[in-house]
């Protein structure tokens, strides 16, 4: 099996790639329900519902639409439906999300950096 390279990750907004982009993290979680009753001598659990969350990082670039688009679904707290994390040339993750969260960095021996993280609203699916 071969290794998928970061280096051919990238970030879209449906199918235009959002510049200057460094990294992606995405995290699924599953809440637990506790089923135990009495008598039980462990604790027995049952999946609950689901939820994801992703941060992206890169570096500003106010000349790209796609990074305007992200900055201000930000500060209108809009719905992304068509933002999508790339693994590789073709595979994906898409899912609804809102930015909950937006820090720009600027630093004297540096480029200026952005941050974002964001709350998955609906189902998380690995696409290509």
């Amino acid at each position: 099996m071969a290794e998928t390279l970061g280096v051919n990750a990238r970030i879209k907004i449906a199918t235009t790639v959002v510049a200057r982009m460094r990294s992606w993290n995405l995290t699924v979680n599953g809440e637990m329900i506790d089923i135990s009753e009495f008598g039980d001598e462990w604790i027995n659990n049952a999946m609950g519902m689901k939820s994801w969350s992703a941060s992206i990082e890169g570096m500003v670039d106010l000349a790209d639409t796609q990074q305007d688009t992200l900055r201000t679904a930000a500060t209108a707290g809009t719905k992304l439906t068509t933002l999508r994390f790339y693994v590789d040339g073709t595979e994906y993750y898409l899912g609804d999300c809102y930015i909950t969260s937006y820090t720009v960095t600027a630093e004297n021996k540096s480029v200026v950096t952005f941050t974002m993280t964001l709350t998955g609203s609906s189902s998380l699916a690995l696409t290509s």
